[in-house]
């Protein structure tokens, strides 16, 4: 039994090679890396690794899909990228999630595919957050959260006003991502399957599967928000990312002048104070999984600059429109 990894990828170059040398680490036998737009310094860092699969979606790669164009939403693309990925896989089983987000335990995972009776097995997320008052120095610094079924009801007394800012007590995505059983004539959706026989397809669910980065730094989170305040499609209606995460974008956009009203934002909705962190922890909502993948990437022949301050550093240079509309995030 062999499983591989898909990703459209977008990120500066330290979390890209971070993001294919793990998996690679875990037991990946391929990992399939779409490159939303040029990154050589990414490309340079993964070449020598084994599995590893590049390819950059420039204009000939959108006409040899079929696409008249590069599809707007970035969803759009992953969903193309990912089936375009299981056509040529030569793994037993593809999982499909994003440069972010990373395998707790490839033997697990392993383990759970070779024995998996269906064809569809889900990995439920975990998600990073920071400590309030902690200076972490490393990107994959911090506890873990999962989501709360009863944050409907204890949602506020856990995070007071930033409460409606969560969806299930997390900031991103509370469902996990999907890998799936090549061949089976199933396809990758962003969070869930496609094609005939879907709706037949029961799951197998693995919890804390999946361990999601949403934001590897502040300024890398706020970052990412203001950029998607830039985009229409984020702004209309729900956007693609629902509510809680459109009331996230469009708070700090409105702040985006207030570094106090950031640093407040970030302790309230991405981060957890003492008093928090021994409530979740009795609630079973929290863990603390010491992620470090440092070991891990040096066996792979990747020797990474892990530090905040060193992806602080590189987010100028890999996002600068939004860092010339948002000067404060040099602040951030």
């Amino acid at each position: 039994m062999s499983w591989g990894v898909v990703a459209t990828v977008d990120e500066p170059a330290t979390l890209i090679a971070a993001f294919a040398g793990w998996h690679i680490a875990q037991g990946a036998a391929e990992v399939h890396l779409f490159f939303d737009r040029p990154n050589p310094e990414a490309e340079a860092l993964v070449a020598p690794l084994p599995g590893v699969r590049v390819t950059l979606c420039d204009d000939a790669y959108w006409a040899a899909r079929g696409e008249d164009d590069r599809r707007a939403r970035q969803t759009g693309r992953q969903m193309v990228n990912a089936r375009f990925a299981a056509e040529k896989a030569g793994v037993d089983w593809l999982l499909h999630c994003d440069a972010d987000e990373f395998v707790a335990d490839g033997a697990a995972l392993a383990r759970a595919l070779a024995t998996a009776k269906t064809d569809v097995v889900r990995l439920r997320v975990l998600e990073r957050v920071d400590r309030v008052g902690v200076d972490s120095q490393g990107i994959f610094d911090g506890l873990f959260r999962h989501r709360d079924l009863s944050f409907e009801w204890r949602g506020e007394a856990n995070y007071g006003r930033w409460a409606k800012f969560l969806i299930y007590g997390m900031a991103g995505h509370y469902v996990g991502k999907i890998a799936i059983r090549t061949g089976s004539g199933l396809r990758h959706a962003v969070h869930t399957v496609a094609g005939k026989g879907r709706g037949e397809a029961p799951e197998i669910k693995l919890n804390g599967a999946l361990l999601h980065f949403d934001g590897l730094t502040r300024r890398h989170y706020v970052a990412k928000m203001l950029r998607r305040a830039q985009m229409d499609h984020f702004m209309k209606g729900a956007g693609p990312d629902g509510k809680p995460r459109q009331k996230q974008i469009k708070y700090l956009r409105n702040h985006a002048d207030g570094r106090a009203q950031i640093q407040a934002f970030y302790d309230g909705v991405k981060s957890v104070n003492g008093a928090q962190v021994l409530a979740l922890t009795e609630q079973e909502q929290f863990f603390d999984l010491g992620f470090d993948p440092s070991a891990a990437l040096r066996d792979v022949g990747l020797d990474l600059d892990l530090s905040r301050a060193g992806f602080d550093a590189a987010l100028p240079d890999h996002l600068p429109e939004v860092f010339e509309t948002y000067p404060i995030l040099l602040e951030t």
